[in-house]
């Protein structure tokens, strides 16, 4: 992945970013070659390419789950570079969903609540706003297998949400959707986000 200076905003700001592999046979994968790249605290940024070009490299790097070689990545003109990914206000939405297929949908939803030891009636009050605005008010008791695909999608959506982070990072979540749902779960996903007015970060090859 290769990107030019963007227009500077006071939010997340990617400065020079170089991330090299080395393969088995003894050569360099450049999968960041010194990226650019500025994104306001409201915005709704596509990086769209084909697959192995650097794009969840990239997100992966900002939530902590990799390195860079050299570069800075700032929050509001702070390094999240020494923050341990917990520690980051940043949540990822997975291609898999990730669900936990013991806990109920409102216990996968909540999970990252009782970790951080949010008292258990702000805690389920968060957990029923969340699902209200992923549009899953009433399925707090099933499981993740009593679902459709579409609604395994929204409750990692919810999950993200729940913990109120300034960054979403979406990577490829709607792959494993049919043409006509995952259509509509990308209006909805502009409709959430505009609603919370955070920071949507969403890796596609998908060109429509």
């Amino acid at each position: 992945m290769y990107s030019s200076d963007s227009q500077s905003t006071d939010f997340l700001k990617i400065k020079h970013a170089i991330r090299h592999f080395n393969t088995p046979e003894g050569s360099v994968v450049k999968a960041l070659d010194d990226i650019n790249l500025s994104i306001g605290r409201n915005e709704f940024i596509t990086l769209l390419g084909p697959s192995g070009c650097g794009k969840t490299t990239l997100l992966n790097i900002i939530a902590g789950f990799e390195r860079l070689d050299s570069g800075k990545i700032l929050l509001d003109n702070d390094s999240l570079l020494e923050q341990p990914p917990h520690h980051r206000p940043v949540n990822t939405v997975f291609q898999s969903y990730a669900l936990f297929p013991h806990l109920s949908v409102g216990d996968n939803v909540g999970y990252g609540l009782d970790v951080a030891g949010v008292a258990k009636k702000e805690r389920n009050q968060r957990v029923s706003a969340a699902l209200d605005m992923v549009g899953l008010s009433g399925v707090e008791k099933r499981r993740p297998s009593q679902l459709s695909g579409g609604q395994q999608q929204r409750v990692a959506l919810a999950r993200a949400i729940v913990n109120r982070p300034k960054i979403l990072l979406l990577d490829e979540p709607l792959s494993a959707l049919d043409k006509n749902l995952r259509m509509k779960m990308q209006l909805e996903l502009k409709n959430l986000q505009s609603e919370l007015g955070i920071c949507f970060i969403f890796v596609t090859h998908d060109q429509e």
